[in-house]
């Protein structure tokens, strides 16, 4: 049975938490300042058709130590959101298995993701970071691009074949 999402507001942790079945989001952040971090410190999820993790407000989310298994997208920051925030999040030692997409990002908002000593395998081809056009308006973000090109989606001795 699918689960309420947790809201993360500043500075928060959430250690060793597990969704087994992901409606909306498992959870979402909403710093309201961008010296704010929210992290996530073991834990999982799988089953999630769309986004595990939502980051609308500003700030940094890092997760840390975490499993994903058939995902939509495991992090997405707000592409649509009003008002909208340069964000940032990283990534360390995660494994995601079977995701459409690993981060995905608004480059003109000066987004900025590391995903670094982890893998991922089962994801279809440029799945480890997508970049979009976003918005304040509520409009549809535009895809503008995939995979890590050394600014905004940086990776770092992440391994896709196997782990």
């Amino acid at each position: 049975m699918p689960i309420n999402p947790l809201n993360h507001k500043p500075n928060t942790n959430s250690p060793q938490s597990w969704w087994t079945s992901v409606c909306e989001d498992a959870a979402t952040f909403k710093q309201p300042h961008s010296n704010s971090t929210s992290l996530v410190s073991g834990g999982g999820a799988r089953n999630a058709t769309d986004k595990v993790f939502q980051h609308n407000g500003a700030g940094t989310v890092s997760v840390h130590n975490f499993l994903a298994h058939n995902i939509g997208k495991l992090y997405r920051s707000c592409g649509n959101c009003s008002p909208q925030y340069a964000r940032y999040s990283e990534f360390v030692n995660i494994r995601v298995d079977k995701a459409k997409v690993v981060v995905g990002v608004n480059q003109n908002f000066g987004d900025r993701t590391v995903l670094r000593d982890s893998c991922v395998v089962n994801t279809k081809a440029g799945g480890l970071c997508w970049r979009y056009e976003g918005n304040g308006q509520g409009k549809e973000p535009k895809k503008v691009g995939s995979g890590p090109e050394g600014e905004v989606c940086v990776v770092e001795g992440v391994r896709t074949l196997a782990c």
